[in-house]
């Protein structure tokens, strides 16, 4: 066996993937034992320091347990996997369309739950929090929606900062770190950026009727069951558009529209 003495971090990031790749294909099963350390050296010819290396890094991705006399054990992603599995796993999406379609609607949803669980203290009490650092957020968002061509990732972060504010100025500490945990999963794969953003516009409309609201204390409770059902009618539609982007061609010519502008 030759070995690599000063593999390139690329290289472990492709070992990484091809193991990976066979999980999530399902080539290794819940419950299989990975390769070796010596049988992922020889295999993908790196050293075995580096093999282990490979197995730390799927370990901490979610993909594997290690246990002590036994190895490393294939997880049920789909039962035990974390932000960083669901992460890693939209690099497969044209391989698994309708396994990644449904873990971007899962993660549609607990956005959606976290995003109203703060509206709702919000219209509870109206006067308890400041809306002021929301709404110095949202001049951002909205100056770059009034762009010529709208950077898509950047305004996706911006919209980001605008919740996040949200959620900081009443109290919710903890939350964001699910919340910023979660929004890393999805703005990382640039097709979920597109099929979330077809009209930046409509998202500027609707942070702009809330942060009003909230600004003259008019935001209430029953407010909120109507925004939800419109918010969930966008997540649906980002669903139809991203699984439309996951066909062959799709998302090729999608990146030249980009490209052009």
């Amino acid at each position: 066996m030759r070995t690599n003495p000063l593999t390139p971090r690329k290289r472990v990031e492709d070992v990484v993937e091809q193991l990976a790749w066979r999980i999530i294909s399902g080539r290794l099963a819940p419950g299989d034992l990975l390769p070796s350390v010596r049988a992922i050296a020889q295999e993908f010819d790196i050293n075995p320091s580096t093999a282990q290396i490979v197995l730390g890094q799927l370990s901490a991705l979610g993909f594997v347990e290690t246990r002590p006399g036994i190895g490393a054990v294939v997880r049920d992603i789909r039962l035990y996997g974390g932000m960083s599995t669901w992460r890693y796993l939209f690099r497969f999406a044209h391989e698994v369309p309708d396994l990644a379609a449904d873990v971007l609607a899962d993660l549609l949803e607990l956005r959606l739950m976290l995003v109203f669980h703060t509206l709702e203290r919000i219209a509870a009490a109206p006067d308890r929090a400041n809306p002021g650092d929301a709404r110095a957020a949202f001049a951002r968002m909205r100056a770059l929606a009034q762009q010529g061509r709208c950077e898509l990732q950047a305004f996706a972060e911006a919209e980001l900062e605008v919740a996040r504010r949200c959620v900081f100025a009443v109290g919710q500490t903890a939350i964001i770190g699910t919340f910023n945990s979660l929004t890393d999963a999805l703005w990382d794969t640039p097709l979920v950026i597109d099929a979330m953003y077809p009209n930046p516009s409509a998202n500027i409309a609707v942070w702009d009727w809330v942060l009003d609201r909230w600004e003259q204390r008019t935001l209430c409770l029953r407010d909120v069951p109507r925004l939800r059902s419109l918010v969930k009618g966008f997540d649906r539609a980002t669903i139809w558009r991203f699984r439309t982007l996951l066909l062959p061609g799709t998302a090729e010519a999608s990146s030249a529209e980009r490209a052009t502008g």
